[in-house]
């Protein structure tokens, strides 16, 4: 019966993958390799529960992705950019410590449950900061909810975002991503570039798990192959298919995550968690018109610079419409670099300095009673 029930959910899962996709790539809907599979894990976790995908295997979508990235990151494109590193620090150093606040403020309000507030609207980072969450009087499922929830909602605002306000990209990006009008499913292959990305992927995976940081998993591919390239030792390639299949784990990987335990759980708090939310993309929003009048760019193409909602999906999304796709992965991937080396500290400050003044108050509560 149980093996039944599994089947059944990973046969639901794999043909609404395919329907959901196949709507969404027919009517251009962006990131739809992305959307379609995390829609149907959404469905599926909810109404027809028991699909699940191994735990190790999000990690190596993770690690293609990075040589994905990498291919993007060229030294041409590092170079063009170089001279506009004052904005791209500023820019995202203000993004991370105005979330940052967010959680801080909504924690002083006791909006959620303990340190709740700070890692769950920390500025990424999902699996560090639910990891955290634990050792600083955080609830992991709460904090968990709110990292996916807002990557839900910020890939429906990019999405959203392109569709109203952008226009399909009719030349080529110069990116080799899936998805993409004229896209060329299986490509003749370089297989000495081919070689050299597979064991990017499968050092990063090694060092990743030796060291028990899966966000080494996707930094040793991509740093690893930007130097293969920028030292002239040779080329990166993923194949589309490859990149697709990536980014199908995911989306399942993010949409199986709502169970109904987990929504049941949380469900009194999901009014605050949707404020928070739009707290944050409010932000977005006015950081964004920021930058467009500092960067002299289109507010579309500053908006994807800094939206939350993860590399990935902004990266299939932009490599679809006509915004300025290099600005953007600059934006991204340096944002990413920046959020690994600061939130974990800042949520430490802040969680240690809220625990205290927790404690201090609690002679005085115990007092009055």
């Amino acid at each position: 019966m149980m093996r039944f029930k599994l089947a059944r959910s990973w046969g639901v899962l794999i043909v609404l993958t395919l329907a959901l996709t196949a709507v969404m790539r027919v009517g251009h809907v962006p990131g739809a390799l992305m959307l379609g599979p995390l829609v149907a894990g959404m469905i599926v976790a909810i109404y027809l529960p028991g699909a699940r995908i191994p735990r190790r295997l999000p990690i190596v979508a993770q690690a293609v992705l990075g040589c994905v990235i990498a291919r993007v990151m060229s030294p041409e494109l590092l170079a063009q950019f170089l001279p506009h590193w004052p904005l791209i620090v500023v820019m995202n150093l203000l993004m991370i410590f105005g979330i940052f606040a967010l959680g801080v403020g909504a924690t002083w309000l006791r909006l959620f449950p303990g340190t709740a507030g700070i890692w769950g609207m920390s500025p990424g980072g999902a699996s560090t900061m639910v990891v955290l969450s634990e050792a600083y009087g955080g609830d992991k499922r709460i904090v968990a909810l709110m990292h996916y929830l807002r990557l839900i909602w910020a890939v429906l605002a990019v999405i959203a975002m392109a569709m109203f306000l952008g226009s399909p990209r009719h030349g080529d990006p110069g990116v080799p991503l899936p998805g993409m009008a004229g896209t060329i499913w299986f490509p003749p292959i370089d297989a000495a570039a081919l070689a050299i990305s597979a064991a990017l992927v499968v050092v990063g995976l090694v060092i990743a798990r030796l060291l028990r940081s899966p966000l080494l998993a996707i930094f040793f591919p991509l740093f690893g192959g930007v130097a293969v390239q920028l030292f002239h030792w040779g080329g990166v390639q993923v194949p589309p298919v490859a990149s697709a299949l990536a980014f199908c784990v995911i989306g399942w990987n993010v949409g199986l995550s709502f169970t109904r335990e987990s929504l049941a759980h949380s469900a009194r708090l999901v009014p605050r968690i949707l404020a928070g939310i739009v707290a944050i993309l409010l932000l977005c929003v006015g950081l964004a018109a920021l930058a467009a009048a500092w960067a002299h760019v289109d507010f579309l193409t500053a908006y994807m610079a800094l939206n939350p909602g993860g590399v990935d999906v902004v990266l299939l999304t932009a490599a679809s419409i006509d915004v300025d796709l290099p600005l953007i992965m600059t934006m991204q991937i340096s944002r990413l670099i920046l959020v690994i080396l600061i939130a974990p500290i800042l949520g430490r400050m802040a969680a240690s300095r809220h625990q205290k003044s927790q404690d201090a108050d609690t002679p005085a509560d115990s007092t009055q009673l």
